[in-house]
């Protein structure tokens, strides 16, 4: 995915105390390359461009395309 697809999920390793807006929980988006775990499916050079540029949660294991 890209990393503003995984920007839109919910992060299960955010520690943080639970934040409120107007009375309701704000969920911890995925940050993408700005994280520790993320890793990317190819180098920057073999892609067309930074938007193209697909990567996954390394926390989450390999992929298993089929």
């Amino acid at each position: 995915m890209t990393e503003k697809e995984a920007s839109r999920l919910w992060c299960c390793q955010a520690r943080h105390e639970a934040v409120r807006q107007a009375d309701r929980k704000v969920m911890v988006s995925c940050i993408g390359s700005g994280c520790m775990a993320w890793r990317w499916d190819m180098p920057a050079n073999e892609v067309e461009s930074q938007k193209t540029r697909y990567g996954h949660c390394g926390l989450a294991g390999i992929p298993e395309w089929t």
